[in-house]
């Protein structure tokens, strides 16, 4: 099902969440971050995000090309205006499709309203859904330490690069075998 879908039903995302393309022009929002500014989720589409800033709209705006050119989430705050009231947003967001970074056309944002009168710990534990996040993010980080220790007792060379060429991973395999062949690389030109 598509996000855009996910965000429409009713119920499937209590905390605000926000689809925005990279030039801050809203895609679609689920209506807890509609209710947040007093309007529909559809009044909400096609109009900038940057408008409702409280602060600097630059800001919004170096935020969404950071969250649209990482393939991580990035956190961040966002002031965003609400009638002759401001409120402070503890933002997620990342490039959506996530495969698509760096050069995302659309931003996925996760937003919590921040109060000053609680740790953040305690503010993300009461937020609806929480629970369901935290589950989500436990089970990336243990199938990721499942493949790491895979690729890292495998007895041949195992090397893993991103889009960009650049290597992330190396077992300890190819790690003897590049220190070798930069070590003789090394010793014939002296």
């Amino acid at each position: 099902m598509p996000i855009r879908d996910l965000l429409k039903a009713h119920d499937f995302f209590p905390e605000p969440m926000v689809l925005v393309g990279a030039d801050g022009t809203i895609d679609t929002s689920n209506q807890s971050f509609a209710d947040q500014f007093g309007m529909s989720a559809q009044a909400l589409s096609g109009r900038r995000l940057d408008a409702l800033a409280a602060a600097s709209a630059v800001a919004i705006q170096e935020y969404l090309r950071a969250c649209a050119a990482s393939a991580d989430v990035v956190q961040g705050s966002l002031m965003l205006r609400r009638r002759a009231e401001i409120i402070a947003l503890h933002a997620c967001g990342i490039a959506y499709p996530p495969e698509s970074a760096p050069s995302a056309s659309q931003v996925l944002l996760r937003l919590v309203t921040e109060r000053r009168d609680q740790s953040s710990s305690e503010r993300a534990a009461e937020q609806p859904g929480f629970a369901r996040w935290r589950e989500v993010e436990e089970s990336l980080r243990r199938q990721s330490q499942i493949l790491e220790v895979t690729l890292a007792s495998i007895g041949d060379a195992v090397l893993v690069a991103d889009t960009n060429g650049r290597v992330t991973f190396l077992n300890s395999v190819a790690e003897q075998l590049t220190r070798l062949g930069a070590q003789k690389k090394q010793a014939t030109k002296n």
